[in-house]
């Protein structure tokens, strides 16, 4: 820091003030007496002080707009040689404006008496005034800018009365009295920031708040009952003060005159705490209990946004913007419950209608059901908003002037708000207590009600029986598994009570009640009913007086029953590997069996099953196919069953191999020893008409029972057994002959033929053979 220019002159002009303070010693003793009084004097001054200021700036702002440059500097030099004549004059003549005095806590206040032209808050004071401001808070970053307010409360911070802010940047505080009677120059150089341009203020010096407390209007509420806050100190006057209220919604502010007003919508014990903070300084904290007691068994649940009885920062009054109707997801029912109170913060007056949207719509429930969720429709009024939080889900909105009609789910806007609107939920809760009467008979109960806070009783009545008790109790049926229009015996066994009520209901619509006066150890109770129609039913018999209930269910299953008016055909039999189909067929004019199943066994271990319908307007008929492997005979059984019946038919199918690979080969005998030879001639073909032919046959697989000749016009020439190989014919009669060869079998019948053409001829007789010399030699006839 620089040396004032002026040292030499202040260190005399402080040999005089201190001499002065001996003079003033019996004054300060009548200062003390008039403090209160000063201090109120001050803070007028202040506020005069501000508007003052406030004045002059804007002038002060007029007049550099209007004046030029040079004109500026001009003034500045002759106003600093006035200010340093004035200020000489005023450190010679002027005393002390001021007294500091020490508070129980140890915190410095200084009452200030400020004569005519005291420096105001916003001065700014010339470079030479720097070295009156030496003191430093800390506490601050000068890269970031400094303020007025902000370097005001660091200079209270340390005590000190004065506050500089050099630079714009720095924050530097004073305690020396003298700081105040400095000499204001023109504001553009602390504007510029010009090196030690010094803009002057008082510090924010304060009184402690002590002895905070807070007294209710009441100490013990009614559920919706308002109460009032009065605060009490033993010191301090200046403070901010916030109350919570202990119930987890937002608080209010206010000072150490508020009275705030506040309902409590849940039963409990709260906590209210009242936070007082003078300025720029700590915390005074004030604490009361406040209790409300009630039916401790009925605690209300709250759905829907948590609504604040003031204005929070959270709050968005808007007027125009706001939703006419939505609704709130975040709202949803945990469990059944019934609305007692609904609560909201509105921003404009009219009518508001909660919407609740069920799970289960049913417009006679009392009561909210498990996952319904409520929403909102507005008439006229609206509603105040918060903006969600990262993380939150919005409310459903519209803006469409529903004038309290439904919502309609599918033109919603998600526009990131949630409605402080919500409701209080409570469940009903029964209370239990067990009496035992040791005689029957019929008394009259009566219970009363009262909390100690309060001095109605609630009394209720009721009649109560004593009877006997209900012991074991069982149910029989004669037959669980019925066929339609069987009669079935029902048994109930009961062994002691009376007064008991039986109900038999039997399950198909039919019941039926008596009342037993008295009851017989293991008496038996008889009912026979008949099944109409299939099905299966719960036959229940609810026994019950007045002490108890007893309820026994049974089973009975009910069908119609398989007969025999079921026929099976088949395509038996076949040639592998063609399928055996078999046909299941039942009239249309019968009803069909209740839950049946065929089963089908095939006779070569392979089975399969097929579900009976239980209804058809038309006659049943069902294929089932089968291809079997091997030929043979095969026993088919088709059982058709349910719970009640059965029936089986049965069929014999038969199967058989294609014959195939049928050939059949001609033969002679020349004479009647000689081996049997082919036909003569180059095809082989011609056998004479005196020796007779001979026909072998064969096949290649397949069964035959019979082999067939014919002529190619059906005449038969020959047949046997499939064990018969060879057929001898004659054909006397010269010709070409066309022979067909058949096999057969009762499945396949007629293979297709084999056709065997040769011609038939007569030998030639009486031929001679005469030689020919002129025939060479290697000439021969054959």
């Amino acid at each position: 820091m620089h040396e004032p220019p002026q040292k030499e002159e202040e260190e005399e002009q402080e040999q005089e003030e201190e001499q002065e303070e001996e003079e003033q010693e019996e004054e300060e003793q009548e200062e003390e007496e008039q403090e209160e009084e000063q201090e109120e004097q001050e803070e007028e001054q202040e506020e005069e002080e501000q508007e003052e200021e406030e004045e002059e700036e804007e002038q002060e702002e007029e007049e550099e707009q209007e004046e030029q440059e040079e004109q500026e500097e001009q003034e500045e030099e002759q106003a600093e040689e006035e200010e340093q004549e004035e200020e000489e004059e005023k450190k010679k003549k002027e005393k002390r404006s001021g007294a500091v005095v020490k508070t129980n806590n140890g915190i410095s206040a200084v009452w200030r008496f400020r004569a005519a032209g005291a420096l105001k808050n916003g001065d700014c004071l010339r470079s030479d005034s720097a070295s009156y401001f030496q003191l430093s808070p800390g506490g601050y970053d000068p890269a970031k800018g400094m303020d007025g307010g902000r370097c005001q409360r660091l200079c209270a911070s340390i005590s000190a009365p004065y506050s500089g802010i050099q630079s714009n940047r720095y924050c530097l505080c004073s305690d020396d009295p003298f700081a105040e009677r400095l000499t204001a120059t023109k504001k553009d150089a602390c504007d510029r920031g010009d090196q030690l341009s010094t803009r002057f203020y008082h510090s924010d010096l304060f009184s402690p708040v002590e002895g905070l407390r807070v007294m209710p209007s009441s100490s013990v509420l009614n559920v919706g009952e308002e109460v009032t806050l009065h605060l009490a100190v033993k010191s301090g006057r200046n403070a901010t003060v916030l109350f919570n209220f202990g119930d987890g919604l937002p608080g209010t502010r206010g000072t150490l005159t508020s009275e705030p007003r506040y309902i409590y919508w849940r039963p409990g014990t709260y906590n209210i705490v009242v936070l007082a903070t003078p300025v720029g300084a700590s915390d005074s904290r004030g604490r009361l209990d406040l209790s409300t007691f009630p039916d401790a068994d009925v605690v209300p649940v709250s759905v829907g946004e948590p609504v604040p009885q003031f204005l929070t920062e959270d709050v968005v009054v808007d007027e125009d913007d706001s939703a006419d109707s939505g609704v709130l997801p975040q709202a949803r029912v945990v469990q059944s419950a019934q609305i007692d109170v609904i609560h909201g913060y509105g921003t404009l007056p009219g009518k508001m209608d909660i919407l609740v949207f069920e799970l289960n719509a049913n417009p006679r429930a009392p009561l909210l059901g498990t996952g319904d969720i409520l929403g909102f429709t507005t008439s006229g009024g609206r509603l105040a908003y918060r903006v969600t939080r990262t993380g939150e889900s919005s409310d459903l909105v519209r803006r469409n002037q529903l004038k309290g009609q439904a919502v309609r789910t599918d033109d919603l806007l998600v526009m990131g708000r949630r409605y402080l609107v919500g409701a209080l939920l409570t469940s009903p809760v029964n209370l239990t207590y067990d009496y035992l009467y040791v005689e029957p008979g019929a008394y009259e109960f009566r219970i009363s009600l009262q909390n100690r806070h309060h001095d109605t009783t609630v009394r209720k009545m009721a009649d109560v029986s004593s009877q006997e008790k209900l012991t074991s109790f069982r149910l029989e049926v004669s037959r669980n598994q019925v066929p339609t229009g069987t009669e079935v015996e029902i048994t109930a066994r009961m062994f002691g009570g009376s007064d008991v009520t039986m109900v038999w209901n039997f399950g198909d619509g039919h019941t039926t009640k008596e009342v037993v006066k008295s009851v017989l150890a293991g008496q038996r109770f008889l009912k026979t009913h008949i099944f109409k129609e299939p099905g299966t039913y719960v036959v229940q018999v609810n026994s019950s007086n007045l002490h108890g209930n007893f309820v026994a269910r049974r089973s009975v299953s009910v069908q119609r029953p398989v007969t025999e008016a079921w026929e099976l055909f088949t395509n038996s039999p076949v040639i592998l590997p063609e399928a055996i189909y078999l046909t299941l067929t039942y009239p249309k004019t019968e009803k069909l069996p209740t839950d049946a199943v065929a089963r089908i066994s095939f006779g070569d271990r392979q089975k399969t099953k097929w579900k009976v319908p239980s209804e058809s307007a038309e006659k049943v008929s069902q294929k089932f196919s089968h291809v079997y492997l091997r030929p043979g005979y095969y026993n088919v059984a088709v059982n058709i069953s349910n719970l009640i019946s059965h029936y089986v038919l049965t069929t014999r199918v038969e199967t058989a191999t294609r014959t195939t690979g049928l050939v059949a080969k001609v033969q002679f005998q020349p004479t009647d020893d000689a081996p049997l030879r082919i036909g003569l001639g180059s095809a082989n073909d011609i056998f004479p008409t005196t020796r007779p032919v001979v026909f072998t046959v064969k096949t290649g697989s397949g069964i035959v029972e019979m082999f067939i000749i014919e002529t190619a016009k059906g005449q038969l020439l020959a047949n046997g057994t499939g064990k018969q190989l060879k057929y001898t014919l004659d054909f006397p009669v010269p010709g070409q002959h066309d022979v067909f060869v058949y096999a057969w079998n009762h499945v396949q019948h007629r293979t297709e033929p084999f056709v065997v053409s040769f011609r038939s001829m007569e030998p030639i007789e009486g031929l001679d053979v005469y030689m020919n010399e002129t025939t060479p030699k290697v000439m021969h006839v054959s």
